[in-house]
């Protein structure tokens, strides 16, 4: 996993109010995908 993504999906945690851990568990590797587009366009 490249280095933006771990950041993006940290940040996708951290705003929802839920642990890393726990964003990996619920989330589909699409919806992981879409986290990280979305942030590299903020970004």
């Amino acid at each position: 996993m490249a280095n933006i993504e771990l950041i993006a999906l940290c940040v996708e945690a951290r705003r929802r109010k839920i642990s890393y851990g726990q964003l990996m568990v619920i989330t589909s590797e699409e919806d992981r995908k879409k986290i990280v587009e979305a942030y590299k366009k903020e970004n």
